[in-house]
């Protein structure tokens, strides 16, 4: 039994040109040897007509007119008319007599809705099947097995009415061209561990990548958070996000059993594989301090005007849309690896690192493509050694860049830590020794001061004393001054005793003056 499984769309870069973009096709089918005559039984030659009549699940209906036809019918080869929201398909087959009324398993998958016949019996349905989108509801049973035994060998005749209306929408809109389903019959015990297994390896793939990027993705946002002088955090912190949707989507798209949920999923998950490389790509100028060239804007102009575009649904972008997408993938991963090695030839500090997981991509990425271009596809047919090697390959293509990223990133930072330890050492040195020479500084003040108050003290004193012996002066200068003074005094007072008064003199004027 074959299950498609997304791989990472990193493989899918190489398998664009084969439509299959974002996903390889991994073979989980196992040979059933455990039942007689089953591998005989033909489940290739299914008759179709669209319409719906109760009476085609008849043994007996004659369908030689009805076209013969694969179940998967592809629109892009058919008429527009050829399905119309609902039809009939029929296989008349004859077993072998051993596996009458043997348990057997039916498996189905499709988007639509169906119902299940056996020799007119209905036997199973998946959602309800309606000409009217009102009234049909689409489920994708996912290849899950269910059990059936046949009553009779010859003319077997095993009828699906099948319906999907939103069949043509949907392949205008979002490119799904895929209507019909997938059938197989097998042993029960086949079908169960296949349907298991298939299920298993596609969780057992992605979820652990799921966990692994999204936790690279939250601590680089975190550096950056915390440091964002260094921006390459930031856009590596997109790249891992994307990385984890990339396998977060896959795991819901190889799981859901809503196909309108996995249609639209898948449509808008080719916007993913453009952002990741662009965000690689800014990262590696942001890395190693590039200036961002025309070469790189005309990059950002073509993936903003491919998404825009592709939001539009146009038509014209649907037909050519993987190619496009392999287009703008190839020139940034050109100037990817052109900045990468400039990096190296002006001997930027880490630049080798990332181009060893460049390189280690590249490599990979052809062993891997041409095994698959000389197998047309690859198959793992088991956990054999061939097995082992693929899922080996596979793996290191996945985590190339991713680990050399991380590395670098961790490096830098590493190396970032040991700058500032060392700059912090540096600093302590440098602050000890200011430390010291403030205590010096501090100690010779604090002597100064001291000095300058003694010196202080002393002429105080010098100046008290100064003033003391001013005074004294100045009190004996006042009493040698109080003595003279009194002097003056007493020889006025002797002066005056000793004079005539002013009146004798008077009266001896005019007496002299009347005798003469």
């Amino acid at each position: 039994m074959k299950r498609r499984l997304f791989i990472l769309f990193l493989i899918a870069i190489a398998s664009a040109a084969q439509q299959s973009y974002a996903q390889a096709l991994i073979s989980t089918s196992l040979s059933d040897s455990s039942e007689a005559g089953l591998d005989k039984i033909n489940t290739a030659k299914w008759k179709y007509h669209k319409g719906d009549n109760t009476a085609w699940a008849k043994p007996d209906y004659n369908d030689a007119i009805w076209d013969s036809v694969k179940t998967r019918l592809d629109f892009d080869n058919l008429p527009k008319d050829y399905f119309e929201n609902i039809g009939w398909f029929r296989l008349s087959i004859n077993i072998d007599t051993a596996l009458i009324n043997k348990p057997l398993a039916f498996s189905l998958s499709h988007n639509g809705a169906s119902e299940i016949y056996l020799n007119a019996k209905l036997i199973k349905h998946f959602g309800k099947v309606c000409a009217n989108d009102s009234c049909e509801k689409r489920i994708d049973p996912q290849n899950e097995p269910f059990a059936v035994s046949f009553t009779k060998c010859k003319n077997n005749v095993i009828a699906v009415r099948y319906s999907n209306t939103k069949a043509q929408t949907y392949y205008e809109k979002y490119d799904a061209n895929a209507v019909g389903f997938h059938f197989e019959i097998s042993s029960i015990n086949d079908a169960i561990t296949n349907y298991s297994s298939a299920r298993q390896i596609t969780l057992y793939v992605c979820l652990p990548f799921f966990g692994f990027f999204i936790a690279l993705c939250i601590l680089h946002l975190l550096i950056f958070l915390f440091y964002r002088k260094q921006p390459a955090n930031l856009h590596y912190s997109i790249f891992t996000f994307i990385l984890c949707l990339t396998f977060g989507i896959s795991a819901l798209a190889e799981t859901s059993h809503f196909p309108d949920f996995t249609i639209k999923l898948n449509y808008y998950f080719l916007y993913c594989p453009p952002i990741l490389f662009l965000s690689l790509l800014t990262m590696i100028y942001t890395l190693f301090n590039f200036k961002y060239s025309l070469y790189f804007k005309i990059c950002i102009g073509l993936v903003l005007l491919f998404l825009i575009l592709n939001s539009f649904h146009f038509k014209f972008l649907l037909e050519v849309r993987a190619v496009v997408i392999s287009v703008l993938i190839i020139i940034m991963c050109a100037d990817c690896g052109y900045r990468v090695v400039q990096a190296i030839k002006k001997k930027k500090d880490g630049a080798w690192i990332i181009a060893s997981g460049v390189m280690i991509f590249l490599c990979l990425m052809g062993i891997f493509y041409g095994i698959a271009l000389l197998n047309n596809g690859v198959h793992i047919t088991g956990l054999n050694f061939i097995g082992i090697l693929f899922i080996l390959i596979a793996v290191l293509i996945i985590l190339s860049i991713p680990l050399s990223m991380s590395i670098y990133l961790a490096r830098d930072f590493a190396q970032t830590n040991k700058n500032l330890s060392v700059q912090l050492e540096q600093v302590q040195v440098l602050s000890k020794q200011t430390i010291e020479q403030e205590k010096e500084k501090q100690y010779i003040l604090s002597n100064q001061n001291a000095m300058l108050e003694q010196q202080v003290s002393e002429r105080t004193d010098e100046v008290v004393k100064q003033k003391v012996e001013v005074d004294k002066a100045y009190q004996t200068l006042h009493e040698k001054n109080k003595e003279v003074m009194d002097s003056i005094h007493y020889a006025k007072r002797i002066q005056r005793s000793l004079l005539p008064t002013e009146n004798y003199i008077a009266k001896q004027l005019n007496k002299l003056i009347k005798n003469n």
